[in-house]
């Protein structure tokens, strides 16, 4: 958040716990950014700085896998868009175990018919997860150049 550099500890720990119940308790591979407690941007800037300054170095993965995760909760119209890819992924597949001719091209139409739209989320959110693994990357490096100089 601007003007903050550092929240207090017990303010990220509220934050972290609230996402943590979050990720825990969502039924599909995205989520609604309105599902959030907190907003996206402190989430982000949290879970940040518990893994530069870690309370609990046991939880660096989890971490690490949050501070990914975070770019699948979406904005409430993309997520009703994704909504409509993922459902027709899963009944493409669904007809794709029958492996006879008629249920490849029902399969085939199901998957042609989702709007260009929502295929773009899916990329949207695997470019924001690859900026966010070099993110955690650089962190990982900031980190190690702190324990070495402390």
């Amino acid at each position: 958040m601007s003007g903050h550099t550092q929240w207090e500890p017990v303010e990220r720990a509220e934050v972290l716990a609230a996402f943590k119940n979050t990720l825990r308790n969502r039924r599909l591979s995205v989520g609604r950014e309105s599902e959030l407690t907190f907003p996206k941007e402190l989430i982000s800037h949290s879970l940040c700085e518990e893994l530069v300054h870690p309370t609990d170095p046991e939880m660096l993965d989890a971490l690490e896998i949050s501070l990914s995760e975070l770019e699948s909760f979406l904005p409430d119209e993309d997520f009703e868009l994704f909504c409509q890819y993922e459902k027709a992924f899963a009944d493409a597949d669904r007809l794709m175990r029958n492996r006879d001719a008629e249920s490849v091209r029902q399969a085939a139409s199901l998957i042609a018919d989702v709007p260009k739209e929502a295929r773009e989320i899916r990329q949207k959110i695997n470019e924001r997860q690859k900026e966010r693994i070099e993110q955690i990357q650089n962190i990982k490096e900031l980190r190690s150049k702190i324990e070495r100089s402390g």
